[in-house]
């Protein structure tokens, strides 16, 4: 019998077993080098240090950008927060500016 919506971390591979059989991700998204049967599915989930460092800013800031809202979208796992890879292409696509004094982003820069 197969376990059902259950997904832990090992090492750096994520692993999630579901009725389909046993996926694998490694941290960068890529279909891990394990077993032919294992494939990537959605986005591997980042921890606030992960996004912090990626972003070169400090857990603190991030904290607060969640608490206020300016930050990127985010998703609880129990009580522990996590993010999105493709939730940070976007916050940072939609911070992408052409100029100091550009209030929007520009219409030519592609959403991920």
């Amino acid at each position: 019998m197969s376990k059902k919506n259950t997904i832990a971390k090992v090492g750096f591979d994520i692993v999630s077993f579901s009725d389909a059989g046993l996926d694998l991700l490694t941290a960068e998204g890529n279909a891990s080098p394990h077993p032919p049967t294992a494939r990537a599915r959605g986005s591997p989930l980042l921890t606030v240090q992960e996004v912090a460092a990626l972003l070169r800013c400090s857990v603190s800031s991030l904290n607060k950008w969640r608490l206020t809202g300016q930050g990127p979208r985010f998703v609880y796992v129990g009580h522990r927060v996590r993010y999105r890879s493709t939730d940070i292409a976007a916050y940072i696509a939609e911070r992408t500016r052409t100029s100091t004094s550009a209030t929007s982003a520009p219409e030519d820069v592609p959403a991920a």
